[in-house]
């Protein structure tokens, strides 16, 4: 004999709508609610993912503005595109005088830990060209 029970609560309410159009009604709005839930449930986790998403981009946007500061660069085209607003493209590291306090937190560490070591110094290089 096959078990006639049904696998899914999908198929439960199919059983149960067969034979009655009244059942077949209550069947239908059950389904309806449920995928209601289902899009809700995922319209949640996108705008949640949306939400972090823009957050992230916040704080890389602020990381970058703080860098160019420190470089002396323009923050928006950092002096690629000739038709930035800010600079037309004049911006490029240097360009500007670096804002002091984020060159002496960001870029100056690395110029003491590293700047003779990049400027070939070590290997007896002249330290006036820059081997980068």
């Amino acid at each position: 004999m096959e078990n006639s029970l049904p696998q899914s609560f999908s198929e439960l309410l199919s059983m149960m709508s067969n034979n009655d159009p009244r059942l077949q009604m209550v069947a239908d709005f059950i389904k309806r609610q449920q995928l209601a839930s289902k899009d809700n449930t995922e319209i949640k986790n996108e705008s949640k993912r949306t939400l972090r998403l823009e957050k992230e981009n916040r704080l890389l946007q602020e990381r970058i503005d703080i860098l160019a500061a420190a470089l002396g660069a323009c923050p928006i085209c950092w002096g690629t595109d000739s038709t930035c607003p800010k600079c037309n493209g004049q911006g490029s590291v240097g360009s500007q005088y670096p804002i002091r306090d984020a060159y002496i937190r960001y870029v100056l560490p690395a110029v003491l830990r590293f700047g003779s070591t990049l400027l070939g110094e070590e290997k007896g290089g002249d330290p006036s060209v820059n081997s980068i």
